[in-house]
């Protein structure tokens, strides 16, 4: 298994000399300096190029298009990646279809494989009145493991919702050795979050607007929280599993104002006009115009303040 931080920080920004020695003693990590303001395609790139490499190429491209762009200040990037081979291996020979319950009842075919008789932690149950069996399979390591927890057919959502870290922990406790026939899917899957929304939602949204306080990382005071995006991969056949995940956290600067909304006006049907004096706020014209290739156009002069609309 591979673990690896890395910090992407706008050439020449005025990063405290305190946060960067914070990086490389709690993350050992360096703070790379590119060139975000005048080139950020070649910034993201060079950041995914990163990502891949650290995980295997398993995850090519963790920031989209458009996710570094010239105002972009900093990137903190995490990657992980993990290989293991099973303790116990499956026989590829004994692999084959078979059916697959869905979520919502319906049934599919998938490559299942099967260990006739292994030695595994297992323990058996029930969870808010849901019974479930969960066994554990070790790589052959001996420092990891998967634990898979399986409840009843047609009952996994309020057994999910029933899950708490204490339940988890108690099922945990509870397993004991046994020899274990097991029948269980290959699979391939991976996925992609972006995750401000959820963030702002658990209690930083204030990170994720100007006027954030990460005044710890940098002397201007301008920066904040632009978007959060991870992507996570996970592969398991006979032999073992293979996943890798990586975090990206963009960090942007307050930008130049918005340039007021530009509102069209087509005046191609009849209108009203009017001169008036503004320092006495008197009309002193008032027309209408119905058609504008008629030279005849009501139009009269005001002599009151008290304006008519000349039909």
């Amino acid at each position: 298994m591979t673990a690896a931080n890395t910090f992407w920080g706008q050439e020449q920004w005025p990063f405290r000399r305190s946060y960067k020695d914070l990086l490389a003693e709690l993350y050992r990590a360096e703070l790379f300096e590119v060139p975000f303001a005048t080139n950020p395609e070649g910034s993201r790139q060079r950041i995914n190029a990163w990502v891949s490499d650290q995980t295997q190429g398993k995850i090519p491209e963790l920031l989209p298009l458009g996710s570094v762009t010239d105002l972009t200040r900093l990137v903190l990037a995490s990657a992980i990646y993990f290989y293991g081979t099973w303790k116990y291996q499956f026989d590829p020979a004994l692999t084959k279809s078979r059916d697959f319950y869905l979520l919502d009842g319906p049934r599919i075919l998938v490559p299942m494989m099967e260990a006739p008789e292994i030695a595994l932690r297992h323990s058996a149950g029930k969870l808010a009145g849901i019974s479930y069996h969960a066994v554990e399979l070790p790589y052959a390591c001996n420092a990891l493991s998967m634990v898979l927890l399986v409840p009843e057919r047609g009952r996994f959502s309020p057994f999910e919702d029933a899950l708490t870290a204490n339940s988890f922990h108690s099922i945990l406790g509870s397993m004991s050795e046994r020899q274990v026939h097991l029948v269980m899917p290959r699979f391939t899957f991976g996925s992609s979050f972006e995750l401000s929304q959820a963030l702002a939602g658990l209690g930083m949204r204030s990170a994720f607007a100007p006027g954030a306080d990460l005044s710890g990382m940098d002397e201007t005071g301008e920066l904040y929280f632009d978007r959060v995006y991870h992507q996570a991969v996970i592969a398991l056949d006979e032999k073992g599993s293979e996943a890798a995940a990586a975090t990206a956290v963009v960090i942007k600067v307050l930008g130049p104002p918005t340039p007021p909304e530009i509102v069209e006006i087509v005046v191609e049907r009849p209108f009203v006009f009017l001169i008036r004096d503004l320092g006495t706020e008197t009309i002193l014209f008032l027309g209408r115009v119905v058609d504008p290739g008629d030279d005849h156009h009501a139009l009269e002069p005001c002599t009151s303040p008290q304006a008519r609309f000349v039909q």
